[in-house]
């Protein structure tokens, strides 16, 4: 929800006033266990009118500094390569536009069901589907999950994620007080079973929360506008019983920030696959540097003291790449056919979410973000990195890497994800001067040559109009694999209807010769 995720009639939302954070400021304020409340509450429909967005919370977007526009990159693939094509799956709609934007499309897929959510009027909006034939299991606003406290107001920007080992489901968003964000555990793999809801009220807006589960703890990364990368871990056996958070069940770090980017995080990496890495194995964070590294920051709890060893940040080498687009309006940057109204770029941040996943005798992981790949286009750089599947802690290094730019079309908003044979899918948004923005997945097999994306590019679906009144896209989509097969993948992004509001799909697939 970067600066602010939905649109609102303001009279109905009314936000404390948000204090501005030093570079090691950032703090939890309190936690609480909320009263439950079933069932859930069905989503009502939103006003009619021109949708109207709140106002940025925070900074512009900034942009890296010391990049000349034009630098030049390391290889980019700038052709499709079709060496075999993703096998389709099920596709189904989502959400259609309800008086919000942008609607931040998250997913993942579970055991039996697949989770979306989207923003609206009243905060995140979940959608329950059956994943073998897309039905719809139920709908219902994720704040109606709790019955008392804070989190009875959501502001939006909400996040699925599967927890693989335990089978539970956590759902979270943003309160509309209190600088809180809300944690929904679920007591089965149902995704319509009850829930256990906390709240964590810290000092700071937690904009932009993205999230990560772990064999001990879930992790979280915000956006505190530059002034540090925040680093949190929650107690999962705490959350997982339903019981009270202690003090100590909540840690935070602040890493120093980057500087010039006025929007930044560094993103957990999520645990893929039923293999975890040896119990002692931190949490691990990334971002991207200026121009030529990827870096990454290990984080250890330890719950029973409160405290935490932190390791990094440490730079990893990768080909040089241009993360300037648009010069410092990199949120008015990728065009569209008919209008002169451009999207946002989301250029800052490792997107949306970086995956491990173990691998044989390695440890996996795998991450992406935007890049100017020339004359501000937009392109996708990905990486792999790896490490030793017993290494519990130690250097990740390079495996491969690649900039995904096939010629004519600006690509952005990526997510990427791994599977069990070690086959990479790339889902993103494409658009251009004369092309309406369209959803788009490629990927690679895990002996394919390097630094190529082989699997051919699949369009999912096309706008049928561009978006005019305003430039805020995305402001994520999301790519995961399903936990029972290990081998098919789940994307969730947004299109446009032929009014410019946007809808959100999702699609199955599979990658092979």
């Amino acid at each position: 929800m970067r600066r602010a995720a939905v649109i609102v009639v303001l009279a109905l939302l009314s936000l404390e006033p948000l204090p501005r954070a030093s570079a090691d400021s950032v703090r939890v304020v309190a936690v609480e266990r909320l009263a439950p409340r079933r069932p859930p509450v069905a989503p009502q429909p939103g006003p009619s009118g021109p949708p109207r967005e709140v106002a940025p919370l925070r900074g512009g977007p900034g942009n890296a500094s010391g990049v000349s526009p034009d630098e030049t990159l390391g290889p980019v693939q700038d052709s499709v390569v079709a060496a075999s094509t993703p096998t389709p799956g099920l596709n189904f709609a989502g959400f259609a536009f309800n008086g919000s934007f942008p609607p931040d499309p998250a997913g993942e897929v579970g055991t039996t069901q697949f989770v979306h959510t989207a923003n609206s009027i009243g905060g995140a909006e979940v959608a329950v589907f059956d994943k073998t034939t897309g039905a719809v299991v139920r709908n219902f606003m994720m704040s109606s999950l709790a019955s008392s406290g804070v989190c009875q107001h959501g502001l939006g920007d909400g996040v699925p994620f599967f927890d693989q080992l335990d089978a539970r489901w956590i759902l979270t968003e943003i309160a509309t007080r209190r600088n809180s964000l809300c944690v929904y555990v679920s007591q089965t793999d149902d995704a319509t079973s009850s829930y256990t809801p906390y709240s964590i009220h810290f000092n700071v807006f937690p904009d932009y929360p993205k999230w990560a589960v772990w064999p001990n703890a879930f992790y979280l990364g915000f956006n505190n506008s530059g002034f540090s990368d925040p680093i949190v871990a929650l107690n999962k056996a705490t959350m997982i019983a339903g019981a009270p958070l202690m003090p100590n069940d909540v840690i935070v770090r602040n890493i120093g920030a980057l500087p010039a980017f006025g929007f930044q995080l560094l993103s957990p990496v999520d645990l893929d696959g039923d293999t975890p890495p040896p119990a002692a194995a931190p949490g691990v964070f990334v971002r991207h540097r200026a121009h030529d590294f990827v870096q990454y920051v290990e984080l250890s709890p330890d719950f029973v003291h409160g405290t935490a060893n932190v390791t990094g940040p440490v730079s990893v080498a990768v080909s040089s790449f241009n993360s300037r687009l648009c010069g410092r309006r990199s949120d008015r940057c990728v065009p569209q056919r008919g209008t002169t109204v451009r999207l946002d770029s989301l250029n800052q941040p490792v997107m949306n979410r970086p995956t491990m996943r173990v691998v044989g005798s390695d440890q996996l992981m795998v991450g992406s973000f935007t890049v100017n790949v020339g004359d501000s286009r937009a392109g996708v750089r990905w990486f792999e990195l790896m490490r030793p599947a017993a290494t519990v802690s130690g250097s990740w290094t390079l495996d491969d890497e690649g900039t995904y730019a096939p010629k004519g079309l600006h690509r952005w908003v990526p997510s990427v994800d791994i599977d069990v044979n070690g086959d990479i899918a790339l889902g993103f948004s494409a658009s251009s001067g004369r092309t309406f923005p369209s959803i788009r997945i490629t990927g690679r097999l895990a002996g394919d040559t390097q630094g190529v994306m082989t699997q051919g590019e699949t369009v999912l679906m096309t706008s049928a109009g561009a978006q005019t009144f305003a430039s805020r896209w995305g402001d994520y989509t999301e790519m995961s694999v399903d936990p029972v097969d290990g081998t098919t993948f789940w994307y969730t992004n947004e299109y446009l209807n032929r009014r410019g509001e946007w809808r959100t799909w999702i699609s199955s697939f599979s990658l092979g010769p």
